[in-house]
């Protein structure tokens, strides 16, 4: 009897999605300063400028973040389906 046995994972493979883990996890960790100090912000009344200007700043850092990721992901399907069509 024949044994199944699990695909290898690559190293390059490997590599490349613990990065994609670790880049989406710092842009969520972005977006989750970006709530606390709005909140903390919200919870003094704006009683000083610094904290909305740094939620403003992480705000912007990770919506920058996650557009340029979503873009990269997008064009490397397209580009995958397209090599699948110029080899078919």
């Amino acid at each position: 009897m024949a044994q199944l046995r699990a695909p290898r994972l690559t190293f390059q493979f490997r590599l490349r999605w613990n990065l994609k883990q670790r880049v989406l996890s710092f842009q969520l960790w972005q977006l989750y300063n970006a709530y606390t100090l709005l909140i903390i912000g919200v919870k003094y009344n704006f009683a000083e400028w610094q904290v909305p200007a740094l939620a403003m700043l992480f705000f912007i850092l990770f919506f920058g973040n996650f557009y340029t990721t979503i873009l990269v992901v997008i064009q490397k399907k397209r580009n995958r389906e397209d090599k699948q069509k110029k080899q078919a």
